[in-house]
């Protein structure tokens, strides 16, 4: 983008900055009222190929 030379170029180019930093938001994530229910069923869970003792702790291993 060029450097505007008129006026009329900075006050666009000042407006046009104004509202990019206003659409990147703050960095702080938040998840809406309406974005809940699609979050929790989107989830992911855990499925086992047989049934598990209660209580049963389960430990991710490295595979190499």
């Amino acid at each position: 983008m060029p450097f505007p030379s008129q006026p009329v170029g900075m006050r666009k180019m000042v407006r046009d900055l104004e509202r990019t930093f206003k659409a990147m938001g703050n960095g702080i994530k938040k998840i809406y009222e309406s974005e809940r229910a699609p979050i929790i069923k989107m989830g992911k869970s855990l499925v086992v190929a047989r049934d598990l003792p209660s209580g049963t702790c389960w430990v991710p291993t490295t595979s190499s």
